[in-house]
């Protein structure tokens, strides 16, 4: 069993010369991934916990940013998937059919989230700006006509 644990360890000696840093590869590997930021293990119900608490502190404007980016990657794959099906057309031109709609009512699913995004953003900017947010106030207090009559 010696014999063995000296074959090990040369080993892992041999592979620190020829690849630098593998030993710190293998150890990190060694600690497992249940853990936080500071290096503390996490049972399974507090590494859920904690990402729970984290999904539920997203805004809409970084869920719709989040959707638009899937929705450019299910955009590309169904034109990449229409070229190749448009290659071997003989075959395949009922697939072509079904992609051109797939594409129409992605783009137009995109055209809404981009829609939908700018709008969030205009919020929370003029929730960010301080002297607009005022303006709102003031607004409400004075019974809401802009100025107008």
């Amino acid at each position: 069993m010696k014999e063995t644990k000296k074959d090990l360890d040369s080993l892992k000696k041999d592979l620190e010369l020829m690849y630098p840093g593998f030993n710190k590869q293998y150890e990190s590997k060694k600690k497992g991934f249940l853990r936080d930021k500071e290096g503390n293990r996490l049972t399974v119900t507090e590494y859920i916990a904690r990402w729970k608490k984290g999904i539920e502190g997203i805004t809409p404007a970084q869920s719709i940013q989040t959707q638009i980016g899937g929705t450019r990657i299910i955009l590309i794959g169904l034109c990449l998937g229409l070229v190749m099906s448009l290659v071997g057309f003989k075959s395949l031109w009922w697939v072509s059919i079904i992609l051109c709609g797939a594409i129409v009512n992605t783009s137009i699913q995109y055209l809404g989230l981009v829609k939908q995004r700018n709008v969030y953003r205009d919020i929370e900017q003029r929730f960010k700006d301080p002297e607009e947010l005022d303006l709102l106030n003031a607004d409400l207090i004075e019974g809401g006509n802009n100025g107008y009559k």
